[in-house]
């Protein structure tokens, strides 16, 4: 394989979060936060000492193998920025590797007698997984592996704990999906329209787009496009589809309906309208000035190696003003540990050693966004890639995500149901108030036929 098609080919499989977060399993039981069962541990790496502390766990170097379920990206990816690791610091560890595809599922691995110790895995798969009751609690093993969860970003683990029945930790968060507005800037300086910066709202990103949606010279310029599926799914505003104390769906209120409107109005934009089969206008025709969403380094980057001059940069995800510097709600790469595991330390062992400063900064290299908070981690960010070196690469850890308040075993049913209505709406089918009054009444109807079987 030549130096150009190696590069590509690592590009793509490094950016892992373009990948996985297109995953979108989202049923789940109402669960309430719980402390963390870590909060009297000690980080044996940098954490601080806490009061009633835990004792020791003292990790073995007997020979042992440890079955690892790969459900979330390419083989080459777990082999250069996982198995690596592992078998570097882990030498007495021996990995029975499956790989997801086709006909092998975690349904079928399990059917067939083989018990995973490690299932790496996407946050939006846990109440698929949970169903399967696959999913065994950490907090034993936080507890007695001295990590201290206090190191996780803001937000981040009680987002993972709602997928608790009780509060229980059932994932540990690795990787962060990365959330950005990428502009090109030959088209603002065609027409002579500032940059767009760092914090810039939902509504700051529409008056540009009224500025730069024209025609000039016989060519149309779209002023922005982007795929309101995961905006409406993981909403900055964490607004729940479904409550759950009552199983009823709550989806006819103020806030989605200014959601809905927010994101409707650029769609009104004469030149702008949505295209009827749905697709997102591609950015990387040099017609379109500004896409919000996920990661476009992969294209960016083989364009730059094939020699094209590109002239683009990044801001901030868009915000609304009542939620500044928010993106969207966490998804996340990560790892869990079957209950039924026979070697629940060891699979811990190779957890704790994805969330040392090590393996992080170099996702944080790779643009695989670290889940902690130590600053130093995000000094090598996207530094594997020096054809972004001109890049805003800072605008990718700018916002912090939206807290995941609540998830019930109804939110991927609501959330199709959603996007459904929000299509109409933007092309102009029915007002907001008569789409948002249907979707709750055919949410609670589905709601009924689920309960029903």
């Amino acid at each position: 394989m030549n130096s150009f098609h190696s590069r590509c080919f690592r590009t793509i499989g490094a950016l892992l979060m373009a990948v996985m977060v297109t995953v979108a399993c989202s049923s789940g039981k109402p669960a309430e936060p719980a402390k963390s069962a870590a909060d009297a541990t000690t980080n044996s790496n940098t954490g601080s000492n806490k009061t009633q502390q835990a004792p020791a766990y003292k990790a073995s170097t007997d020979p042992v193998t440890i079955t690892f379920y790969n459900a979330g990206n390419i083989n080459s990816y777990y082999e250069q920025y996982i198995a690596e690791h592992i078998h570097k610091k882990m030498p007495h560890v021996t990995i029975d590797y499956i790989r997801q595809a086709g006909d092998i599922t975690l349904t079928n691995t399990i059917a067939s007698g083989t018990i995973p110790d490690v299932i790496y895995m996407v946050s939006t798969a846990i109440p698929a997984y949970k169903e399967l009751g696959v999913l065994g609690e950490l907090d034993s093993l936080v507890k007695s592996h001295q990590i201290n969860m206090g190191n996780l970003l803001d937000g981040l683990e009680a987002s993972t704990r709602i997928y608790g029945e009780h509060g229980e930790l059932l994932y540990m968060p690795w990787g962060l999906s990365n959330w950005a507005t990428y502009y090109n800037k030959d088209i603002f300086d065609r027409f002579a329209v500032e940059y767009l910066k760092n914090g810039m709202t939902w509504d700051d990103i529409y008056q540009k787009a009224k500025q730069l949606t024209r025609t000039d010279s016989g060519v149309d310029y779209r002023g922005f496009d982007f795929n309101p599926d995961r905006p409406i799914q993981s909403n900055q505003l964490s607004m729940p589809f479904v409550d759950p104390k009552t199983g009823k769906a709550v989806v006819n209120t103020a806030g989605w309906k200014k959601l809905f409107e927010t994101f409707g109005q650029f769609y009104r934009i004469p030149g702008n309208e949505p295209a009827k089969d749905r697709k997102v206008a591609d950015f990387h025709t040099g017609k379109v000035a500004i896409i919000a969403g996920a990661t476009q380094f992969p294209q960016l980057i083989q364009r730059i190696n094939k020699g094209e001059k590109i002239n683009v940069d990044i801001v901030s995800f868009p915000t609304f003003p009542e939620a500044p510097k928010t993106s969207l709600q966490t998804v996340t790469a990560g790892f869990a540990i079957p209950a039924q595991s026979k070697h629940r330390d060891q699979a811990m062992d190779i957890i704790q050693l994805m969330l040392s400063d090590e393996v992080q900064k170099e996702g944080a290299e790779i643009l695989r966004l670290p889940v902690v908070k130590n600053k130093e981690v995000y000094q090598t960010l996207g530094q594997a890639y020096p054809e972004l070196k001109s890049m805003n690469l800072g605008a990718l850890t700018y916002n912090s995500n939206a807290v995941t308040k609540s998830v019930t075993e109804y939110d991927d049913l609501s959330q199709k149901v959603l996007n459904q209505k929000f299509d109409q709406y933007k092309e102009g089918k029915a007002d907001v108030n008569t789409l948002l009054r249907e979707a709750e009444e055919e949410i609670n109807k589905k709601i009924a036929e689920v309960k029903q079987q």
